[in-house]
């Protein structure tokens, strides 16, 4: 079981726990500790809902889960308790939670907790805060399921500021507002999303000092109805009179219901700053209303039916700074007259409208109006007809621009990089054209460039990305960017699918580098369709599968194409070749030919058609998990200067056949499994670094001075651990072997033949007598001649004793007196010197 030991001075503020089991917690007499924050933070950062299954289990690690120990109330002083966005695995809210007398701040929200809500917790009396919301929005995970049957225990916390109820399903709590009716120092109430059907009706309300209410995305108004007296249809929601005693509210949200009515109570909330009235039914009232809420700052309008005839409303609302008006019916030119409103805000959204004509002066022409507060800006699906506007380049505040699905033209101003806080510029499906500014390069703080769906031509090369250290969403397809030849978008910190629209889209290109970035997935089939591509470079990514069979197609790496480098103005390109980053600089660049897919997680082994790519100058595949053996037509990449296959699984032998790589100047074949003899010879004699090939235990050779002993088989081992008919380097070590077994059979078989032969032929032992007796005689003459005069007398039987000149020269020249003298005494077949031939005169 695993232990969380909670000891003096230890805060836990803001820290994610990878966490299994239950929460305990020891507790000594002097252990005060205060603060207990063990939300999933990383988790509660996760603002999307795509592929909410997958982002579920990937986080399911990071969740808080299993048993809550009572063991937690030995922490008499804890005041402060935040469990959610975990993972309770659908247990209850533990009963003890209502013995921690001194909590002032709890939060169960999104944890995953189900069944009843303990009555006890109206037992915390000092509480002040309550969050138990079911659900957060933007966030997939596991939110609360409570059965509710009652709230009586909420009344009973007289202390309470904040309470958060949010996407629990209330509608069947009756005693729900007459409680929190009793909740006198009540600041903030959140029923967003409750299914709440109608409000009350109070008679007296209690909690007048309410500063924030949120009653967002319910059914209120939607109940159907059905009499003789009325015909079949929703019924009327008004504003409940009793919001004009909550004369402290600053914070209103009644977005996504159906009120209707009049909204003159709204008029008595003169402290309001924030109000959210999007997608309801008040109509030309509301609006009226407003223009007396001197106050306000935000405005939500949004799926409200407004037209540009009511905008006249806002013209008093002399304090707003944040007005969302999407999705109207805005008609049209904007009116100069609203020019003073908007040009004193710092968020304007007009968003999917019909407005036409010029963009509104305040961002074409700025330098009239010196307050320039705009720092977002939404434009998208419009029918603004203008050039970008360079102007809106004085508004340096501005963080996003939004201009997407419009009509602008024109190209993309160079003063954009003044744009120093700028991080989302999105102006797809426009008509801009020439080439795209450099001075985007500019835009450190960038997260999202989106400028999909234009008519931009040109290059795209590092001087684009040059600051752009934080982007991370990347959009360039649909161009009709016929001419665009290079893109470079390497060393940054892209994370996204890999863009499979660049195959399609990109026909003429000729460089690609997207290495050191983030792109995931396997790399797509399209890229197979740039003929013309010379230099791909995607190292560094996390793509993963196996390596296209269809890159044997990429022509320009074939000879005989008719792929001409175009101009690069002075652009330079580094590629990590040859063992270390190089930089190429000008028409060197296209004049290489590189093929870099190290650092990734591909599988499987080197696809044989890679082989094609004659003219290939570099070849990376390092670093990835590829297995099989090395192509046997590897050898015919006779353009290759480097070659850089370690730190892989690949096995078998090396070939033979890359001596034969006259250009050859890198090889680097480490870590992987590799065995039998390293080739030698032509430009491998040259790359004699052992750091080449570490890492193979099978390898061998002068150059790691592990020997190759061939007559011990160490070539059938070899030809073991290469496959049968694998590559033409076996056949040769197989030639090999039987050409010098046959030497040393053929030698054995003559030897013994001579011997045989003159053994079995008396004719031919007498005729090869003298050759070798003289050749013996002549050795032994020079080796002990003095001691042959001296100490030997000489004599042959049947004849006088010789001198020792005399014996010398017979001696020398084996004089024999006749045939049986020779044959009694030099009998050949049992040995070529009998103790019958030499006597001595002692």
């Amino acid at each position: 079981m695993a232990r969380l030991q909670i000891s003096e001075d230890m805060t836990l503020d803001k820290k994610m726990w990878r966490f299994s089991g239950s929460i305990h917690c020891t507790y000594s007499a002097r252990s005060q500790q205060y603060l207990l924050d063990l939300c999933n933070k990383k988790y509660l950062l996760e603002k999307t809902v795509e592929a909410p299954k997958k982002i579920l289990i990937n986080h399911m690690k990071n969740f808080l889960k299993g048993e809550l120990n009572p063991s937690l109330l030995k922490l008499k002083h804890l005041s402060y308790l935040d469990l959610s966005h975990n993972y309770f695995l659908g247990v209850q809210i533990p009963s003890f939670f209502g013995s921690l007398k001194n909590l002032r701040y709890l939060n169960l929200s999104c944890s995953g907790f189900r069944g009843h809500i303990p009555h006890n917790l109206g037992n915390l009396s000092r509480l002040e805060h309550l969050y138990l919301g079911g659900g957060c929005e933007f966030v997939v995970g596991p939110g609360n399921d409570f059965k509710i049957d009652s709230f009586s225990w909420i009344s009973r916390l007289s202390s309470l500021k904040s309470l958060d109820l949010s996407q629990l399903k209330l509608e069947d709590a009756k005693d729900l507002w007459k409680s929190i009716n009793m909740l006198p120092s009540l600041l903030s109430l959140n029923l967003e999303g409750c299914e709440l059907k109608t409000l009350p009706s109070f008679s007296q309300v209690n909690f007048t000092s309410l500063n924030s209410l949120n009653i967002r995305k319910n059914i209120i108004g939607r109940i159907m109805i059905s009499s003789k007296s009325t015909k079949r249809g929703v019924t009327p929601t008004f504003i409940p009179p009793w919001f004009s005693n909550l004369t402290s509210l600053k914070n209103l949200n009644l977005a996504q219901n159906i009120f209707e009515g009049p909204t003159s109570i709204l008029e008595q909330l003169s402290s309001l700053r924030v109000l959210d009235v999007s997608a309801n039914k008040f109509g030309d009232s509301l609006l009226r209303s407003l223009s007396k809420l001197n106050n306000l700052v935000y405005l939500d309008l949004s799926l409200y039916g407004l037209h540009l005839s009511n905008l006249h409303f806002f013209t008093n609302l002399t304090s707003l700074s944040v007005l969302i008006l999407g999705s109207n019916e805005l008609q049209g030119p904007t009116h100069e007259a609203l020019t003073s409103t908007f040009c004193r805000l710092s968020v304007l959204d007009l968003s999917y409208n019909k407005i036409s004509g010029l963009l509104p002066t305040f961002i074409r022409d700025p330098s009239s109006y010196p307050e320039n507060r705009l720092k977002e800006l939404y434009l998208e699906n419009t029918k603004f007809s203008d050039f970008f506007p360079e102007g809106l380049t004085v508004h340096k505040n501005l963080e996003i621009i939004d201009i997407s699905n419009s009509l602008l033209y024109g190209g993309i101003p160079f003063s954009l990089d003044r744009l120093t806080n700028l991080k989302f510029l999105r102006i797809a499906n426009n008509k801009l054209n020439g080439s795209i500014s450099s001075s985007i390069g500019q835009l450190s703080n960038l997260e999202e460039l989106d400028v999909s769906n234009n008519l931009f031509t040109g290059i795209v090369s590092e001087l684009h990305f040059a600051k752009l250290s934080k982007l991370k969403k990347l959009h360039l397809s649909k161009n009709l960017v016929l001419s665009l030849q290079r893109l470079d978008l390497g060393e940054n910190k892209l994370k996204d699918a890999f863009p499979a629209w660049i195959g399609e889209k990109l026909q003429k290109l000729e460089l690609l580098r997207l290495n050191s970035n983030q792109f995931y997935g396997a790399i797509p089939l399209e890229l197979c369709q740039l003929s013309s591509l010379c230099w791909l470079n995607l190292a560094g990514n996390k793509l993963d599968g196996n390596i296209p069979l269809c890159f044997g197609n990429l022509s320009c790496m074939i000879p005989g194409s008719l792929v001409w480098p175009g101009y690069v103005f002075g652009q330079r390109v580094e590629s990590f070749m040859k063992g270390r980053p190089l930089e190429y600089v000008g028409e060197q660049i296209l004049l290489l030919r590189i093929l870099d897919l190290s650092k990734n997680n591909l599988v499987g082994g080197i696809p044989e058609e890679l082989t094609k790519l004659i003219s290939l100058q570099s070849l990376n595949l390092s670093r990835n998990n590829l297995n099989g053996s090395i192509p046997k037509k590897l050898g015919n990449l006779k353009q290759l200067k480097s070659l850089d296959l370690c730190h892989n699984n690949l096995s078998g032998a090396i070939l033979q056949s890359l001596a034969s790589l006259n250009f050859l100047s890198y090889i680097n074949l480490s870590y992987n499994n590799l065995s039998g003899p390293i080739p030698t010879g032509n430009q491998l004699q040259s790359l004699d670094d052992q750091s080449f090939y570490v890492g193979n235990p099978g390898l061998c050779g002068n150059l790691i001075k592990e020997s190759c002993n061939e007559i011990n088989g160490l070539f059938d081992h070899v030809n073991e651990q290469t496959p049968q008919g694998d590559d033409q380097d076996g056949e040769h070590i197989s030639y090999k072997l039987w050409f010098y077994d046959g030497i040393g059979l053929g030698f054995c078989v003559g030897f013994l033949g001579v011997l045989y032969t003159l053994y079995a032929t008396r004719s031919w032992r007498v005729a090869h007598f003298p050759m070798l007796c003289r050749f013996l005689l002549r050795k032994i003459v020079q080796i002990e001649k003095n001691q042959l005069r001296d100490l030997i007398p000489w004599s042959f039987p049947d004849s006088s004793t010789k001198s020792t000149l005399q014996l010398e020269s017979d001696y020398l020249h084996c004089t024999y007196y006749n045939a049986e003298t020779v044959q009694q005494s030099l009998p050949i077949g049992k040995g070529f010197l009998p103790t019958q031939v030499f006597t001595s005169s002692k």
